[in-house]
């Protein structure tokens, strides 16, 4: 029967004895390895090597007796304790008599939050904030609003005042909030641009919160304006000239801020500082009364041409054919327009005056010219 062998090893001289490792992994094995001591504490090796100070083992000193602090009266629950959609269930607010610390994230009583008197929105769509209480009411407040501490203890609505007044609709008595350490400027500057970035914030309301960012003098000019709220300069321009319309035109726009936006502004403002104040009045009124801003500017610059241009004004012409009236003519700059009565058919009369230039000469034409 054939031996069987291992491969690289030849089976008819017996392996030789391995000799002992010199190298383990790059280590030189020592020639007597120590013997292993299991039975000393590894506390006691440790304090030999200077490692260990104490024994772990030891019991701690007793701690020193000191009076307890006198337990802080509770505060009063606040009446009201129905929870926030969004909450957990069954878990009532914090009273509000509690101390919210600056920088964290409470349930903030609505009764002590004051709007923010730097908010520039003039109108609120009720049928979108009854969309966004739908919206609470179903998936909960993502969004914290944000406020600050003020001097008398209440907080101030810096960001969110659209969330506030869901959660008032609601008839909420808490709302998460984000309190916040912010000076004047700070939260004048914020609470512009929380809603500058808004689509639905008409160019008039992003005016006025310009114009009062200079006038607190929290902003120097346009284009320190610019670099806060993040606008550029032109953008900052169109909206401050607002400013320069008539006072009747711009008591119009308190009312009704997205009247007229910037694109017929500048024109607008142009005509009044031209002397035809009444005129822009009357088109910022038509406007009202559902004509179109372009329109409202067309009729405003056509009328405002005939009273700084008189002359320009022409009389149409009476044209006849055999005694009667067949159009009235007038000549506007290269056009001439005809408007014929109502018992003359307009094509008829326009065949007729082709009938009668392919008769004519060519000479009698240049003439005119």
């Amino acid at each position: 029967m054939k031996q069987s062998r291992r491969l690289g090893h030849d089976a008819a001289r017996p392996p030789a004895a391995e000799a002992p490792p010199q190298h383990i992994q790059g280590v030189v094995v020592p020639a007597e390895m120590p013997s292993a001591n299991l039975n000393r504490p590894m506390s006691e090796i440790l304090r030999e090597q200077g490692i260990l100070d104490e024994d772990p083992l030891a019991p701690p000193p007793p701690l020193q007796s000191t009076p307890a602090p006198a337990a802080a009266p509770t505060p009063s629950p606040s009446p009201r304790t129905a929870p926030v959609s969004g909450g957990a269930s069954g878990v009532s607010p914090p009273p509000k008599a509690l101390h919210i610390p600056i920088g964290s994230q409470q349930m903030l009583p609505m009764d002590q939050i004051d709007v923010s008197p730097h908010q520039p929105r003039l109108v609120f769509d009720q049928d979108a904030l009854a969309s966004l209480t739908s919206t609470i009411d179903l998936v909960g407040l993502n969004n914290p609003i944000t406020v600050r501490r003020k001097d008398d203890g209440r907080f101030e609505l810096i960001a969110g005042e659209r969330r506030f007044r869901a959660f008032q609709l609601k008839h909420e008595a808490y709302i998460p909030g984000f309190v916040r350490d912010l000076g004047e400027k700070e939260a004048a500057i914020l609470a512009m641009t929380d809603n500058d970035a808004r689509e639905d914030l008409s160019d008039f309301e992003r005016a006025l919160g310009y114009q009062r960012l200079l006038k607190l003098g929290h902003c120097l000019n346009q284009m320190d304006i610019s670099r806060c709220v993040g606008r550029s300069m032109a953008t900052v321009s169109r909206c401050l000239a607002y400013f320069k319309l008539p006072q009747v035109v711009i008591d119009m726009l308190m009312q009704r801020p997205g009247l007229i936006g910037t694109k017929v502004v500048a024109d607008f403002v142009a005509f009044h500082e031209q002397g035809c104040t009444e005129l822009v009045i009357a088109a910022v009124v038509k406007v009202e009364k559902g004509m179109s801003q372009e329109n409202a500017l067309n009729w405003l610059k056509a009328e405002a041409r005939k009273l700084t241009n008189p002359a320009a004004v022409v009389i149409p012409r009476r044209l006849q054919m055999s005694g009667k009236p067949v159009a009235d003519a007038k000549i506007d700059g290269r056009n001439l327009i005809l408007k014929c009565p109502k018992d003359v058919n307009p094509e008829l009369l326009l065949r007729t005056i082709e009938k009668f230039l392919s008769e004519a000469a060519a000479d009698d034409l240049d003439e005119a010219a």
